[in-house]
């Protein structure tokens, strides 16, 4: 339960910020691109900067999501997931075999 607690929280902050938010891989890419497009901020939401964007990249907004999918592959935060998963299989199998001794 610890580790699930303290996992939880690193993986829904910065590992799925950085693998598979929508903005996160967009600012990356407008970056990487050298566009000029404000900081979010009270005057200036995420909805005013994927906007921007999608203007100066000349996409749609559903061509830019395909294109950041195609891209970035956010679904590879799935294998973060499994790792996890069957880490913990391994560990408690571990834990079985080498730590409790069986009468």
């Amino acid at each position: 339960m610890a580790g699930g607690n303290f996992f939880a929280g690193i993986l829904s902050g910065d590992v799925y910020g950085a693998m598979s938010d929508k903005l996160t891989l967009l600012q990356k890419d407008v970056a990487a691109r050298g566009l000029s497009i404000p900081e979010i901020s009270e005057n200036f939401t995420q909805n005013d900067y994927i906007n921007k964007a999608c203007e100066l990249m000349g996409y749609s907004q559903a061509e830019l999501t395909d294109y950041l999918w195609t891209t970035y592959h956010p679904s590879n935060i799935w294998f973060v997931f499994a790792g996890i998963g069957l880490g913990t299989v391994v560990i408690l199998w571990l834990y079985d075999k080498l730590l409790l001794r069986k009468k």
